[in-house]
């Protein structure tokens, strides 16, 4: 007869002594979920393109946690070397790596008919190529301890697309490919491999869109609004503790009925 023994008696969303890497913590949701960790114990490293504004988050976080344990570094997302420096200091200063969480940033929307070769390429950059870079980079600690847990951060647009959205759609939905490939990939080294896809989110990023699009969509959103930074950070952070063991290769939709409407 067939024993089966199930991890979820001991799951927990208690990070206490985990070592988690954020790619970047600027963003609305990069810095929700960095202080929803903290809360939770987990020791941080955080990437961050600015040092001043990465160092507050930090104090926050330690504020949070009650001691010291975050750390900030300055990361340029296009730059792979700076990304796995990022994750060489996080497993020399701890030991290990149990999480990885890459963030997204923001979409600058044109239309295809406008939309140049090199935004294109830049978006590439920006969005696609650090998640590859980040991912790879924190391969080598997680398989080594047989054991770990990558998110990312992509959009319902990658799924979805989106009006004026053809650069950032293509980056998102490059996430998504990577995340359910990677997923079969590690499998073996007990490494999951999920995403989060927000919809309309509160915050500096939405300012980008079209106020037209905006207004549209929380209408025809089930729930009738957009959502916080926060309760996307739940998601993400429910992909990386050990209550979802058994979940990989999966994009979580945060969308309160987007794309149900």
């Amino acid at each position: 007869m067939l024993t089966m023994t199930s991890p979820a008696t001991t799951a927990t969303m208690d990070f206490a002594e985990q070592v988690v890497l954020i790619t970047d913590c600027t963003s609305s949701i990069g810095r929700a979920t960095a202080l929803m960790l903290a809360q939770r114990g987990a020791r941080l490293a955080l990437g961050c393109a600015d040092p001043t504004e990465g160092q507050c988050i930090a104090i926050d976080c330690d504020r949070l946690r009650g001691d010291p344990a975050t750390l900030a570094y300055d990361v340029r997302r296009d730059q792979p070397e700076m990304i796995a420096a990022l994750v060489e200091r996080t497993v020399e200063r701890w030991g290990r790596l149990d999480s990885l969480i890459i963030c997204s940033s923001c979409s600058r929307p044109v239309s295809m008919s406008e939309l140049t070769l090199a935004q294109w390429q830049e978006t590439l950059t920006e969005q696609l190529h650090p998640a590859f870079f980040s991912a790879r980079a924190a391969l080598r600690p997680m398989m080594r301890q047989r054991h770990g847990r990558i998110v990312s951060l992509t959009s319902l647009f990658g799924a979805a697309g989106g009006l004026d959205q053809a650069d950032f759609a293509a980056a998102m939905g490059g996430i998504i490919g990577m995340t359910r490939a990677a997923a079969r990939e590690l499998a073996p080294w007990n490494i999951t491999v999920n995403a989060v896809a927000p919809g309309l989110i509160a915050g500096p990023e939405l300012e980008l869109l079209s106020p037209d699009f905006v207004e549209w969509g929380q209408r025809i959103i089930a729930l009738r609004r957009t959502g916080s930074p926060e309760e996307v950070a739940g998601a993400v952070c429910f992909l990386a503790s050990s209550h979802a063991s058994y979940i990989t290769g999966q994009i979580l939709t945060v969308d309160g009925g987007f794309r149900i409407a």
